[in-house]
């Protein structure tokens, strides 16, 4: 049988794995809800093709059949094969290659693609098949690691005319380095990161790391230390800056040439006049008490926290409807909100209680916890020695410790029919039943800012 991936995987989200917290990612970031269906089917069909032993990949020079290969390398352990559709000797057209300002025309030549073949030469290929060498697998998780899971905010990955995969997003996190790092100090690897993920949060550091050393590299930036151990930078140690030319202004200008024309500038320092450096205090002086002393660009500051809080809790919010109605599907949206209630309440309430109300709310949710699973039916272990064989569904092997004697004041609601396997859990779960009721019951309605 053969299955599609729903939609481009070069011009989208790309999910780190099958779960349905990526999917609803993905889904997101296409702003259409129903493909998260289509995608949740995609999933459900490959663990189906790789619990029967085999997953074959059809894959041409494009994008997005290449990271379809890459991505199922990754979420396929074993059993992977593999048909490349792209004839031999074939080499892709490049139109126009001395126009290095026109990236449709410069990063998007004729390479092949499965939807150049017929059905007829498909039909041809089937059974020919290869499976996925060691060799390959390296290349392939290489290939994952740089592009995989990363956000590509509209930038179309393509290949470009060197068989690489090439994706525009680069030039928003140099624009994003060129943003954050200073002139006129410099700043470690690691802070520097550090603050570009802000702009960024989807990226790895280790893209990011590896970012900023290419720029330093290519003098696009400054470096003012280079502390290595063996083939590693020390991410503390190692410093760089901006140079003191406008060497920003210049590679967003022309980024492709960059290296040809403003090399040799980058370089040259500049004199600063006394009454520039006074201005330049000033301003930093305003912006410090703007930011430090609840000014403008504090409130800046708390209202773009407020949007990456709103936009984790949509993703959140997301994942807890489904198509199922039963009471254990109610009670994971209860606690899906209560645990947005609980970050809100810990950081953002303006009322003193606000903490109070938060500590009360995280023993709600771990109360739900406890109820969703039956008081803790996968907790049974087993003790050491023993075989998986043994008998230990008992109190015995139950870890958790329950007080038994006052279960009297704890009844129990109607199970539909659900067995316990031992009496402590079934206790564990009537008070945890009761106990989270009593709470809704009497604090719910304080819980408000």
């Amino acid at each position: 049988m053969v299955v599609a991936y729903p939609v481009p995987m070069g011009m989208h989200y790309i999910p780190e794995s099958l779960d349905s917290m990526e999917l609803m990612k993905t889904a997101i970031s296409w702003k259409d809800s129903s493909l998260y269906w289509k995608l949740m089917y995609f999933a459900e069909r490959l663990e189906t093709y790789k619990s029967d032993g085999q997953v074959v990949v059809w894959h041409a020079q494009d994008a997005d059949s290449r990271l379809l290969l890459y991505a199922i390398s990754e979420w396929c352990m074993a059993g992977l094969s593999h048909i490349d559709l792209t004839p031999d000797g074939y080499v892709p057209e490049v139109h126009h290659p001395e126009v290095k300002h026109d990236l449709d025309e410069y990063f998007d030549p004729e390479v092949f693609s499965p939807g150049m073949m017929s059905s007829q030469d498909l039909k041809a290929l089937v059974g020919t098949e290869k499976p996925v060498t060691d060799e390959e697998r390296k290349e392939y998780h290489r290939q994952w690691t740089e592009w995989g899971g990363e956000d590509s905010f509209d930038s179309v990955i393509v290949v470009d005319q060197y068989g690489q995969l090439y994706q525009t997003y680069r030039t928003f996190v140099y624009s994003a380095i060129f943003t954050v790092l200073p002139k006129d100090k410099e700043m470690s690897i690691a802070r520097l990161c550090s603050e570009v993920m802000d702009y960024h949060p989807q990226l790895r550091g280790s893209y990011i790391i590896e970012t900023i050393i290419k720029m330093a590299d290519e003098t696009l930036i400054k470096w003012c230390d280079r502390n290595k151990n063996g083939e590693s930078y020390d991410l503390v140690k190692s410093t760089v800056r901006q140079y003191k030319t406008d060497v920003a202004g210049n590679w967003l200008y022309c980024p492709e040439d960059f290296l040809y024309h403003f090399a040799n500038n980058a370089g040259k320092k500049l004199h600063i006049s006394e009454e520039a450096k006074a201005q330049e205090y000033n301003r930093m002086r305003q912006d410090h008490d703007n930011l430090y002393g609840r000014g403008h660009l504090a409130r800046e500051e708390r209202r773009k926290a407020e949007d990456e809080r709103d936009e984790r809790n949509l993703v959140r919010w997301a994942g807890a409807f489904n198509a199922n109605w039963s009471w254990r599907h109610l009670m994971s949206v209860m606690h899906t909100k209560l645990e947005m209630m609980e970050d809100y309440m810990r950081h953002w309430s303006y009322i003193a209680d606000g903490p109070v109300y938060a500590d009360q709310i995280q023993r709600a949710i771990r109360l739900i916890e406890i109820c969703l699973v039956w008081g803790g039916e996968n907790d049974y272990k087993l003790k050491p020695g023993e075989q998986e064989d043994t008998e230990y569904l008992n109190p015995e092997h139950f870890p958790h410790y329950v007080n038994t004697r006052n279960a009297r004041r704890f009844h129990g609601p109607d199970y539909d029919g659900h067995h316990f396997w031992s009496e402590a859990q079934r206790i564990r779960f009537d008070k945890a039943w009761n106990l989270l009721w009593e709470m809704l019951r009497v604090k719910l309605l304080t819980w408000e800012d």
